[in-house]
């Protein structure tokens, strides 16, 4: 039996075990492994019917949660098993590969965040939030200088995919991931308005209300073609209509106080992008038909942009979970020099 041998081998090596094989504790390490349901559950490419002296193999899947036990054990222990020539170590190593593509995936940073995958979840992050040939990144230092729109898309959930493994490393103060993560949460309003604008130029639908919006933003998304950076006299009452729509509801009940035709009490983000954009584009147009009194218009503007901050959390939600065409990196940025 393999338990008999390895009892054998204990005896044989003694101290001379490699040094982060303990083998006071293999056997526990690999009871717990074949006594695990994760584990089990894999026996017989996934039938779940393992025999009553059961060893991982290579015809047993992997789960993640089956992934990070044996990992951890065979990275310790497996030169040791394999070199001691016993039976059934070369099928404990084929299912040491199926862990690790069940654990790492191709083309992603894999499912836990550890010594393993740290560096490939900050890659990701530096691609996003180190900018500008890499000056908003400092060599050697993994929480960046400022976190634009881009950056506060990915930082947060990395942080909260890595933060136990942060926390673990001497050469990391996980203090200072949690402060920026806050930073990133608490982005200029205006910045949120240009970074969702630009979104929707590049053929991204945005649900910035979550309440049925979405339509309305994506016909406003028509207007906001290449070829359509002036708000002329031909446009200006169709792309006006359109802006009531999103801000006032279809049928303007939000905007109406007794007689009178005021600006709806709050501005919802869909809002907030509508105004800027019909702000930026129609201010000269405007300001031949409304003179001074164009300026209420940009007061609004800068009520909606106060509103868009408070709510930047759920903004960045919504601009995370957009649709884009596949060309279409949300996170953007480049990648600093010398990484």
């Amino acid at each position: 039996m393999m338990l008999a041998a390895l009892v054998a081998l204990t005896t044989l090596l003694g101290g001379a075990a490699a040094q982060n094989c303990a083998i006071s504790s293999m056997f526990t390490d690999l009871t717990l492994i074949t006594t695990s349901e994760n584990c089990r559950a894999g026996c017989a490419e996934g039938t779940g019917v393992c025999p009553d002296e059961w060893y991982p193999g290579q015809d047993d899947s992997c789960d993640p949660e089956c992934g990070l036990l044996f990992e951890h054990f065979w990275d310790e222990c497996g030169v040791i098993l394999t070199n001691a020539d016993l039976g059934g170590m070369d099928e404990m190593g084929n299912f040491y590969n199926n862990c690790l593509g069940a654990l790492y995936p191709p083309g992603s940073c894999g499912t836990f965040c550890n010594e393993h995958t740290y560096q490939c979840y900050l890659t990701e992050v530096q691609e996003a939030c180190c900018d500008e040939g890499g000056t908003n990144c400092v060599e050697g230092q993994d929480v960046p200088n400022e976190c634009p729109v881009g950056c506060a898309l990915v930082f947060p959930e990395f942080l909260d995919t890595c933060h136990d493994h942060i926390d673990e490393q001497d050469a990391l103060e996980v203090a200072d991931f949690d402060t920026f993560a806050a930073h990133c949460l608490e982005v200029d309003g205006l910045e949120l308005v240009e970074y969702a604008l630009d979104l929707q130029r590049r053929g991204c639908t945005i649900d910035l209300n979550g309440d049925g919006h979405r339509r309305r933003i994506q016909m406003l998304g028509q207007w906001l073609g290449s070829t359509a950076d002036e708000c002329g006299w031909d446009t200006l009452n169709d792309l006006a209509r359109e802006v009531d729509q999103i801000c006032c509801g279809a049928g303007g009940d939000e905007c109406v106080s007794g007689d009178l035709i005021v600006p709806p009490d709050t501005c919802a983000p869909a809002c907030a992008v509508a105004m800027h954009d019909f702000h930026t584009r129609c201010q000269s147009t405007m300001t031949q038909i409304l003179g001074d009194r164009f300026a209420d218009v940009g007061a609004f503007e800068d009520q909606c942009l106060e509103d868009l901050e408070a709510n930047g959390e759920l903004v960045i939600e919504a601009i995370r979970n957009a649709i884009c065409p596949d060309d279409v990196n949300l996170g953007g940025g480049e990648e600093p020099e010398g990484r």
